[in-house]
């Protein structure tokens, strides 16, 4: 079977969730979806750590820790990688799916296939 990679722009996901009341995601199964009918060989997951001041007040310390803690569980899942602080997401634009032979762009409904989605687990 051939194999694919995964790439999610965290940014871009954070605000079709936001927009959807926010629902807990299952990230692996979100993975195993959308390379639905490949073997899945890596997820990269690109997003950067939320603006703090040159004197960051409590609220963006606690902001960029809880995002920090956010990206170790993600690097934690098998065949994750998150790349965060200096890659640039506004390129990829949805999910993206390349597999050896071939690239091609996939964008699957958030909102009606909620497979991957933690409460519909």
């Amino acid at each position: 079977m051939p194999q694919a990679s995964v790439f999610i722009d965290g940014g871009y996901l954070a605000r079709i969730l936001k927009d959807l009341g926010e629902p807990k995601i299952d990230y692996a199964l979100l993975a195993r979806w959308a390379a639905e009918g490949y073997d899945l060989f890596r997820t990269y997951y690109y997003d950067c750590l939320p603006y703090q001041s040159p004197n960051p007040s409590n609220e963006e310390r606690q902001r960029a820790a809880a995002r920090r803690r956010f990206f170790t569980a993600l690097n934690r899942l098998d065949r994750f990688t998150v790349r965060s602080d200096g890659w640039h997401t506004e390129v990829l634009t949805a999910l993206r799916i390349h597999s050896s032979s071939k690239s091609r762009s996939i964008c699957k409904s958030v909102s009606t296939s909620p497979r991957w989605s933690a409460e519909a687990a």
